[in-house]
């Protein structure tokens, strides 16, 4: 997402704070207090003056890094070569899971994905699912792309056996594999539909921030509970909560035609 168009300083240095919890709190250490007081001035610098292709970031005392790290992927400046750098970093004192599971939603698998890492022998973890851009959510089934030792070691715990996977599941993935033309069709069409959504929020001078997934995410200026019964009421039903952000609401993207029954609930719900 681009800061400038989507959110405002405050709501930015509010992200970088939150963003920054959750990179300190699994560890139990880190320079907290210096990224949540400094979040004005990164938020501040991403958001109006930095330019990547002109300015160098120098962060001095580096304790305020964390920080830095927080603002970036909110900017969108924090790039593939800077995320495979990251992981081979802290692959060489942990497993470092990766999440793919929304990346064929960009159209750059192959570029973006952290595959390569594993078969080169990093301590590194690809998750991937068929339920997203595969259509496959009401068949679930996932994989994960590990190291050989990690793998075996899944595999004697009873991980993946053949029993324990609904076989449509595994027919319906292998099919969608093959179907490349089916896989390239969503993604346009989910690319179509989010313009439509993101063009209706900033209609409404709704703050969000620009996905590349499956949905919307905006705020409403009310509590979730509130923002999600007005909206069932009008015949949408909503995601739940993401706390803290219970002003925040996600919509997942549909049909066109379910896309602008909700998109219609929404303005008259802000009217």
């Amino acid at each position: 997402m681009t800061a400038t168009d989507a959110l405002t300083t405050a709501r930015y240095a509010d992200l970088i704070r939150l963003r920054a919890v959750r990179m300190v709190a699994p560890h139990g250490f880190g320079y907290l207090g210096q990224a949540l007081s400094s979040a004005e001035l990164f938020a501040t610098l991403y958001s109006r003056h930095y330019d990547p292709g002109r300015d160098s970031l120098v962060v001095s005392p580096g304790h305020y890094i964390i920080a830095a790290f927080a603002a970036a992927p909110e900017a969108g400046l924090l790039d593939v070569a800077a995320l495979e750098t990251l992981v081979r970093e802290a692959s060489t004192r942990a497993l470092v899971i990766v999440d793919e599971a929304y990346l064929e939603f960009t159209g750059e698998v192959e570029r973006r994905t952290c595959v390569g890492l594993v078969r080169a022998g990093l301590n590194v973890a690809v998750f991937r699912t068929f339920s997203k851009c595969y259509g496959l959510a009401a068949l679930p089934l996932g994989y994960a792309v590990v190291p050989s030792a990690l793998a075996e070691m899944l595999r004697r715990r009873g991980v993946g056996i053949p029993r324990s996977l609904n076989r449509l599941s595994v027919v319906a993935a292998a099919a969608s594999l093959r179907d490349g033309a089916y896989l390239a069709a969503v993604r346009e069409q989910v690319t179509a539909e989010r313009a439509r959504w993101l063009s209706t929020l900033r209609e409404l001078n709704l703050r969000t921030c620009e996905w590349h997934g499956n949905f919307v995410f905006f705020e409403t200026g009310r509590p979730h509970r509130e923002f999600a019964a007005a909206m069932l009421s009008a015949g949408v039903n909503i995601g739940r909560s993401f706390p803290p952000l219970d002003g925040w609401a996600r919509i997942s993207i549909g049909l066109p035609e379910e896309n602008a029954l909700a998109q219609e609930a929404l303005r008259a719900l802000l009217r």
